[in-house]
């Protein structure tokens, strides 16, 4: 379900594509809060109905749709054991609904933003980056039909049997080299296979995850690096609306367990109390079908809250979970408490995002996102 709320603020980004040349756009300055009109009636697509998913063509963009990103996460290791927690998010946001004929190269459809983070638990310490680029003069873009997409310098390539992720920050010392393997079978989200819904009808986007992709390669934090090797979640979603301006924010958990089970949970929390919680899951078992949950399946429980000495938001780092029909009852917590988001150079918007351990009757390690705790996500649609 991840990041619809982050993708609110690229406004900010329409009105200098307008302007001026935005190739990458730094800024001290948090983006202003702007009300716009419904997706539908922009004349984007809606995520309304089911729809087959194809491979590899559904690793592409689709056009026409306003919002859409391609999301990584997990652990990396070395030799030694030594473990690191990754984050790396592309974002695509439609800024017109469909194709014009226009001839300036500077002429853009979509604007490309991406958040890039390493978690180096052993020191301790939390490593962001972000970029912003227009979908034009070959500065940012995603095929149309495959696993490729590109910011600048910052790459997701195809290679037989899955990708090579390539990114840098030409600012601090962190970067990420690796290959990293896509299985064969992709895992859809929601009610109806890959239709996952946030809210009403009208509030869903297309999903999908490969919860178990191996990958080897470098990684560089701080000073040092490093030959790594380990697992990713990767997820992929689009759609044009999403969030109502009654729902506050979200929990998503995408956990990767040590039998070889996985689970991906969802709550979106309502803005006022008694407002309604959005619920959602999937049960990935070690062999058979995935298990789509609901409300009625899953409960998430906070604990230990820790409040951001920047942000002054108030996250819950541990959690308890239970899904009782797969006899799955377990604490989740973070590895590392300040691993909070603070994205002034391209949305505007804090959000915790972090390595968590798992432990209990199904242990394991996996990553948790939480917003609306700085701010109410919903009002930005």
């Amino acid at each position: 379900m991840r990041y619809w709320a982050l993708m609110l603020l690229w406004w900010l980004a329409l009105a200098g594509c307008q302007a001026g040349n935005l190739s990458e756009q730094r800024t001290s300055e948090a983006p202003a809060v702007v009300e716009r009109a419904p997706a539908a009636s922009q004349g984007f697509l809606l995520a309304d109905a089911p729809r087959p998913f194809s491979f590899p063509e559904d690793h592409g963009q689709h056009p026409g749709f306003q919002t859409e990103w391609w999301y990584y996460t997990g652990h990396l290791r070395t030799a030694s054991g030594r473990t690191f927690g990754m984050q790396v998010t592309f974002f695509r946001r439609g800024l017109v609904p469909a194709s014009e004929t226009r001839t300036s190269v500077w002429a853009t459809e979509d604007i490309y933003l991406a958040h890039f983070c390493i978690s180096d638990l052993e020191a301790g310490k939390f490593y962001q980056a972000e970029r912003l680029a227009r979908g034009a003069a070959h500065l940012a873009g995603a095929s149309t039909d495959s696993h490729d997409l590109f910011l600048l310098d910052w790459r997701v390539t195809p290679i037989a049997g899955g990708v090579r992720m390539q990114l840098a920050d030409p600012a601090g010392p962190q970067s990420l080299d690796l290959e990293v393997m896509e299985p064969a079978t992709a895992v859809l989200h929601g009610d109806s296979p890959g239709w996952s819904f946030k809210g009403g009808p009208q509030q869903a986007s297309y999903y999908y995850s490969y919860p178990r992709m191996s990958a080897r390669g470098t990684l560089q934090a701080g000073e040092e690096r490093h030959e790594v090797s380990g697992t990713l979640w990767m997820d992929h979603e689009w759609g044009s609306n999403q969030l109502a301006s009654d729902q506050q924010g979200w929990d998503w958990f995408a956990l990767q367990l040590d039998d070889g089970s996985a689970v991906m949970l969802f709550q979106i929390r309502p803005a006022t109390p008694g407002g309604r919680t959005v619920y959602s899951g999937t049960w990935i078992p070690v062999s058979g079908e995935p298990k789509t949950l609901g409300a009625a399946d899953f409960t998430l429980t906070p604990r230990d809250w820790w409040t951001s000495p920047v942000s002054g938001g108030k996250y819950p780092l541990t959690w308890e979970i239970a899904i009782p029909s797969v006899g799955v009852a377990v604490t989740v917590a973070s590895r590392m408490s300040a691993q909070e988001l603070r994205t002034e150079a391209t949305t505007g918007i804090t959000y915790w995002e972090g390595s968590v351990g798992v432990q209990g009757s199904h242990p394991g390690e996996g990553y948790l996102e939480m917003t609306g705790y700085v701010e109410n996500v919903g009002v930005r649609f």
